[in-house]
């Protein structure tokens, strides 16, 4: 369906398809050669082919993951500050 979609768009549709594309790779951070591999298929094979060699990615899951990692983060962080606020109430003494 996307494929004869794509195939019968004008170029300047098509065009429009890949600022979008970019954009939204741009956005997820996927590396600068990546995006234009990927974007590059778009003229070639087509719409039909455009994330067959992307690797797969599940943001909700990385979102619970950056959470936790964040978590455990912020309380070494603070355990950090006690210990250094504890050696120095000892080296005062």
């Amino acid at each position: 369906m996307v494929e004869s979609i794509y195939g019968n768009a004008p170029d300047e549709i098509k065009e429009i398809y890949k600022k979008i594309l970019w954009s939204l790779l741009m956005k997820l951070k996927v590396p600068n050669e990546e995006t234009s591999n990927i974007i590059g298929e778009i003229g070639g094979r087509g719409m039909g082919y455009l994330f067959e060699n992307m690797d797969e990615m599940d943001i909700q899951a990385e979102r619970r993951n950056t959470a936790r990692e964040k978590k455990r983060a912020d309380a070494l962080e603070e355990e950090v500050k006690r210990l250094r606020k504890l050696l120095e109430i000892q080296g005062q003494k």
